[in-house]
């Protein structure tokens, strides 16, 4: 039997495009009970108040959660927030550097899709994006406001 069993072949990691707002939200709940470690989400304040009970079991399992998002003020404790507009419905996940999910979810029932990869060149795009934001976030609470930086 071990000689005629298929050896194990190397998984190729993908694009997936994610259609409508229900799979989407699916998806995102998928991610985010699977975060190890640290999750990134750029979002407005909807969505985020959407996946409230999901970001309170991650921080219940003391996993990082870093948000940018509209309104941080009702954001739960532990979250390390910054403030900027993320654009009506755009919603950008990263889940422990390995997979990320980015694109529109539409509320009004006109048609949205979202790219879900764990592909490691647009994992690292995404990341960088995300890390680009948060360091202008930064620069220009520094400036309005010396001494400041993240909510939280």
């Amino acid at each position: 039997l071990q000689k005629e069993l298929p050896t194990a072949t190397h998984r190729t990691d993908g694009y997936i495009t994610v259609n409508g707002s229900q799979r989407i939200m699916d998806t995102v709940r998928g991610m985010l009970a699977s975060v190890r470690e640290r999750v990134y989400i750029a979002a407005d304040s909807e969505f985020i108040s959407d996946i409230a009970a999901d970001l309170a079991g991650l921080l219940e399992r003391e996993m990082k959660v870093v948000i940018i998002t509209p309104e941080t003020d009702l954001l739960p404790e532990g979250v390390i927030s910054y403030r900027a507009d993320c654009g009506k419905g755009q919603i950008r996940i990263i889940a422990d550097g390995a997979s990320v999910l980015t694109g529109e979810l539409c509320r009004d029932g006109s048609p949205c899709s979202c790219l879900f990869s764990t592909k490691e060149n647009l994992v690292s795009v995404l990341k960088e994006s995300l890390k680009n934001q948060i360091e202008l976030i930064r620069l220009r609470e520094e400036q309005i406001n010396p001494g400041a930086g993240a909510d939280n």
